[in-house]
């Protein structure tokens, strides 16, 4: 099976708010942004995990005019040409499009493969020899669009799910299955019987295709955001290039490309099953699972003493000391104008807090 990676350009997601790690994420510094495990940004360490395995000039990073010049002084080392901004917000389908618009303009040839800012790879070898398999079936099956997917570890109602079919190429230790079904976000019993069966995978929207055929896939699927793109594309090198494209991207819809798109695709789609220690840094209880190693033991940054207090997470503003008694399966974060108390299992419910927020016009906090 050939393979080169010479047309293959990963394209780092961050556009996103991350409305369920506020108050951290806000608007203007969404998550990823910040630096939860470590000294790294979880921007700053998607790209990193990428330069294990590409050059320089490959990857891209697709982000919003509000987050550009934030990913700028992140990323100093990034060509200013790989930094896709999209004038507005209009959801994945939208950025996705945009950047496969762009990279096609560029190289006709051009595969493409989306990372999303705000996942946690244990493994990042194990990861790239995903996408290095992913790429080489696209080289050969051209009008294909190859998934990456994660055996659950346990039932999480917050994540996508991807059933597997028959088995179609193997590749090493890899093998690329047909794809049966998807499931988005399915409830706790649900989520329970795919855990205890081999065919349902976790969905990190690790896809790898074609440019021209995933914007062949949005004329099918998604018609207006085609139209929208098409004019983007035609006005990529005119005099009033930045305008039309501003006015032509602000009147796309707003969807996402798992509904728009993914989960609308029913032939020549494979899934390759892989193990590297991925989660969606999407909560405080994912954020807690990593810190802890999936233990009860509390997690706490700065100065923390406890008395009977187990599976807490503390996340105090400016290394403040706190004190813990008789609490379990707590998060605290803390920053400069706001307090998180919640219980950790339903650390998915922040977002309520802040559709709140937004409802009392209290934006000032968002």
């Amino acid at each position: 099976m050939e393979y080169s990676k010479e047309h293959l350009y990963p394209i780092i997601l961050a556009g996103g708010v991350g409305t369920r790690l506020w108050p951290l994420s806000r608007t203007r510094a969404p998550k990823q942004l910040h630096s939860f495990f470590g000294p790294s940004t979880l921007l700053e360490q998607a790209y990193k995990n990428l330069r294990r395995g590409f050059p320089r000039r490959a990857v891209h990073v697709s982000t919003n005019a509000t987050s550009a010049a934030a990913v700028r002084a992140l990323l100093p080392q990034l060509p200013a040409q790989n930094l896709i901004i999209e004038p507005v917000r209009r959801n994945t389908a939208a950025a996705l499009g945009l950047a496969a618009a762009v990279l096609l303009d560029r190289d006709p040839d051009a595969m493409l493969v989306t990372v999303n800012s705000d996942a946690w790879i244990g493994n990042p070898d194990a990861f790239l020899k995903a996408i290095e398999f992913a790429a080489r079936i696209i080289k050969e099956r051209k009008d294909h669009t190859v998934l990456v997917g994660i055996s659950p570890t346990y039932p999480e109602t917050g994540y996508g799910y991807i059933e597997m079919g028959l088995p179609v190429v193997k590749y090493g230790n890899l093998e690329a299955f047909t794809v049966k079904s998807f499931t988005e976000k399915p409830s706790l019993s649900r989520a329970k019987q795919y855990l205890s069966s081999w065919r349902y995978l976790w969905n990190p929207t690790v896809i790898t295709v074609r440019a021209d055929h995933l914007l062949s896939l949005y004329r099918m699927h998604l018609p207006k955001v085609s139209q929208g793109l098409e004019r983007i594309a035609k006005a990529l090198h005119s005099r009033n290039a930045a305008a039309t494209v501003r006015r032509a991207f602000q009147a796309l819809p707003s969807i996402s490309f798992d509904y728009g798109i993914a989960e609308k695709l029913e032939n020549n789609v494979l899934v390759i099953p892989a193990e590297f220690g991925w989660a969606d840094v999407g909560s405080y209880r994912t954020v807690h699972e990593i810190l802890s190693g999936r233990t009860r033991k509390n997690v706490a940054r700065g100065k923390c003493v406890s008395i009977d207090a187990e599976n807490n997470l503390i996340l105090p503003e400016r290394n403040k000391l706190v004190a813990l008694i008789g609490v379990k399966n707590l998060v605290m974060v803390e920053t400069q104008d706001a307090i998180l108390l919640c219980h950790k299992e339903r650390s998915q419910e922040v977002k309520k807090i802040v559709e709140m927020l937004q409802k009392k016009g209290m934006t000032q906090y968002l």
